[in-house]
């Protein structure tokens, strides 16, 4: 788990209201805008098929594209994935602010969309 003042700042309680169940994921990925070549880190606060939660210092508008890089079971090397930002919203606490952000994943290839599928439920099932 994260265990900084980040997890303060969503609750993973929430009833779940989507089409894709998000497992709760509380590690570091590695983000960057689109055609960027700096990687930062963002903490993920859980995934689904579709998509992922993250909070960052780094906000970003709706429909912008950000590449993502993050470990899932099985795979020996991180994952690379597009996804575009579905929405935005500014989390703090303490006068420190960050972004949430939920990001779809874009052009995922079948076999690599049936491991994150696979990473989920493994995710699901752990305590």
């Amino acid at each position: 788990m994260w265990g900084g003042p980040l997890d303060l700042l969503v609750s993973d309680d929430a009833p779940q209201r989507r089409a894709a169940v998000r497992a709760p994921r509380h590690v570091l990925v590695r983000y960057r805008c689109k055609g960027e070549t700096h990687w930062r880190t963002a903490q993920l606060k859980d995934v689904s098929r579709v998509g992922v939660r993250l909070i960052c210092e780094q906000t970003f508008q709706p429909g912008a594209v950000v590449e993502l890089s993050m470990g899932l079971p099985v795979f020996p090397e991180p994952v690379e994935l597009t996804a575009r930002v579905a929405w935005q919203k500014s989390v703090g606490a303490g006068g420190l602010r960050w972004s949430e952000h939920g990001l779809s994943f874009v052009s995922v290839p079948p076999e690599l969309q049936q491991r994150i599928e696979d990473a989920v439920q493994r995710f699901l099932r752990k305590p």
